[in-house]
Parts: structure tokens; sequence; C-alpha cells
């Protein structure tokens, strides 16, 4: 009865761990900071200017 909860620990334990080895590596480098850096800078525009954006509203006509 315990084994798949075993088994669920034992994948979300890894993929923390697999997850913060990436991050390591990938801010251990002056490079690879300045292009996550820039890439955070386009999602952030991007989404930005995605969710600004006004919906478009239709006016009923005025029948009464």
């Amino acid at each position: 009865m315990l084994l798949p909860i075993k088994f669920a620990f034992a994948n979300i334990f890894l993929a923390g761990v697999v997850g913060g080895a990436m991050a390591v590596v990938a801010l251990s480098d002056a490079m690879r900071r300045e292009q996550l850096k820039d890439c955070a800078d386009k999602v952030h525009y991007n989404c930005k200017t995605a969710f600004n954006m006004k919906p478009i509203t239709y006016s009923l006509p005025n029948h009464y």
C-alpha cells in the first residue's frame, strides 16, 4: 500500500535534485546568466504587452 507513495516521493525528490542541479549549472557561468536575463526580459515584455491589451468590446445598439 505504501509502494505508490514511495514512488511518488522518489519522483518528486529526483525532480527537485535535477532541477536544482540544472539551476546551479545555468547560473554558474556568466554568459549563461546574461542569456537567461535576456530571455527573461523578452518573456516579461511579451507577457506584459499580451496581458495589458484591452479586450475588444462591442457596443449594442440602443433601441430604447
